[in-house]
Parts: structure tokens; sequence; C-alpha cells
């Protein structure tokens, strides 16, 4: 299967195999979209979020409010949100940690597990602010559809054939692993893993968020944990796999 054919697989058939509600949608009637990969070197790194981000906004006096998908995974787009203009998805930040780690974004290829935006109960108190009701917190869907996804993201790995895979977020470390959140931050020292996706073993590499790997402020102790603990041990550990 070529990369285009996968999305549009995935445009056709991804809500409805994971069971996402095909009548969800943004404060204003706009549909959520689902989101594949735009960049999608072959044989590099592979890096795999846990669900792509939206384009937010100001509406009334509720900041961040999400009105639309992201054109595609880690999306460098640049918008104006009623305020000032901002780049979704935390793209900065997921350039940061592959500069970092000695790797090139134009050699990886850049994708989600779950491919559609999870609203979370602050979204939701937003929208209810705004006078909508029918968006409901996706936290009790994380498991479910992140194990609906797996068959497509192993078709994407499949596709890629990736060196390594950095898996980002402690949900998504903790689906990949079977272990709670907690015990999921053990596993973010800079080791590789080998994970089995489909018929394929590809080595891991387990980190936080891209932000909070690399985003300093005084409550966030990730960026220390990364310069001191993961980032040798990484480095070292991808310098054998000839990337």
């Amino acid at each position: 299967m070529e990369i285009q054919a996968y999305q549009k697989k995935c445009y056709r058939q991804y809500k409805k195999s994971i069971g996402y509600p095909a009548e969800r949608s943004y404060l204003w009637g706009n549909p959520v979209e689902v989101v594949v990969p735009a960049e999608t070197a072959v044989g590099g790194a592979m890096v795999v979020g846990f669900y792509p981000p939206a384009k937010t906004y100001e509406i009334k006096d509720q900041k961040d409010v999400p009105l639309y998908s992201a054109d595609f995974p880690y999306s460098d787009e640049r918008y104006f949100d009623g305020r000032e203009i901002r780049r979704i998805g935390g793209s900065e930040y997921l350039d940061e940690v592959l500069e970092k780690l000695g790797l090139q974004r134009s050699n990886s290829w850049i994708t989600t597990l779950i491919k559609v935006y999870l609203f979370s109960s602050k979204d939701v108190i937003k929208y209810n602010k705004l006078g909508n009701f029918k968006v409901a917190p996706d936290e009790f869907n994380f498991k479910e559809w992140g194990e609906k996804s797996l068959p497509w993201l192993e078709a994407e790995v499949a596709l890629a054939q990736p060196k390594v895979i950095l898996l980002s977020g402690l949900e998504t470390i903790s689906l990949f692993f079977d272990v709670s959140p907690t015990k999921a931050k053990h596993l973010i020292d800079g080791e590789l893993r080998e994970l089995k996706f489909g018929r394929k073993r590809v080595p891991v590499l387990c980190l936080q968020e891209m932000e909070l790997m690399v985003n300093n402020n005084k409550r966030n102790p990730w960026p220390e944990v990364f310069e001191g603990k993961v980032l040798p041990a990484a480095k070292k550990a991808l310098a054998g796999l000839s990337l």
C-alpha cells in the first residue's frame, strides 16, 4: 500500500473503524477531520504522538478554543488566533528535540497514533460557556480508540520502514507498553526498547510530550531530565542506527 492509498483509506474509514462519534464537530459545526501524515520520509526516524492538535482561537472571553483540525501532525502552520500569530501543534518543540537528538525532520515520518482531535474536559467547559453542549470529554476513550488505531499505525510502519520510532507522551507509552502513566515515566531514560508492529520489530525511544521535553519553566522538571539523563543515553544508542 502506498502512502496516498493509505491516506485515502484513512479519510474514508478511520473514524468509523475506531468508533469515533460520526456526529462530532467543533464549536460552529466544522467537522473533526482525520489528520494523516504529510511528512513521510522512508527509512529514517518515525515520530508517533498521541493525537493531533487543533487550531485554537480566542472566542469572547474564552482562550484556546479548538475550532478546526490541524492540516497534519506537528504542523508548522501559522495562523491568527484572535490575539496573535501562532504556530499550531508544537512544531517548534519537535524541531528542537529532533535537533538535540541529532535527527532531521526532513528524514522523518511524523504521525500520531489516534488520528482525530480529542476533546479535553477543559475544552468541553469552554464549549458549554459558549453555548455548545454537544461535545463530551474524550479521556475515557483514550485506551479504546488507541488500541483500535494500532492496525492503522502498523500499516504506516510497513510503509515507513523506520530504523527507530520515537513515542511521545505518557499516554502513548502507556498504551504500547501496557503500563500505567506513572510506570511509563520510568521508560523515559534514553534506552532503546524493541516493539513489534505487525510483523516488524522496531527499536523504540520513549519521550515525554515534545513541549515538556524542552520548554523550560519552574514547574516543568523534564528539560533537566532530558538534558541530564535521556539525551546522553539516547544519542549514544541512536549513533549505532546510521540515521
